[in-house]
């Protein structure tokens, strides 16, 4: 009999990674919040306009193998201004996307990760 006790590490569930197909190639931006109905990503400096749709993304919801995968819309566009000392600054740019099909298992999904994390109520 093993007289250890279990050690469980706790994982930070942001960032998420977002895969989106983007000219060919598919492009990793980072997921910050996600919510029942889109997410805020940092687009890593590519700049998305507004109305504009991405039709092919994807994300794995963190600790389980469910993937969620389906057309988002550009919803609003955020600079962000980062100061790390006196004269170093960079601009993080942050995009609203909302689901534009999703089906209701992985809104299920969706809605039962925010309440793992304590972000939404059960």
């Amino acid at each position: 009999m093993n007289s250890q006790p279990v050690v469980r590490k706790k994982v930070s569930p942001y960032p998420i990674d977002l895969n989106v197909q983007r000219e060919g190639k598919v492009v990793t931006m980072k997921i910050l919040k996600l919510t029942e109905r889109g997410m805020i990503v940092d687009t890593t400096g590519i700049i998305l306009k507004v109305a504009s749709s991405l039709p092919e993304a994807s994300f794995t919801i963190p600790l389980t193998e469910v993937v969620i995968a389906g057309p988002l819309r550009v919803i609003k566009n955020y600079d962000r201004t980062l100061i790390d000392g006196e004269k170093n600054r960079s601009v993080q740019r942050l995009t609203e996307f909302h689901f534009l099909q999703l089906s209701d298992q992985h809104r299920q999904e969706i809605r039962g990760f925010l309440v793992r994390i304590k972000q939404v109520a059960p």
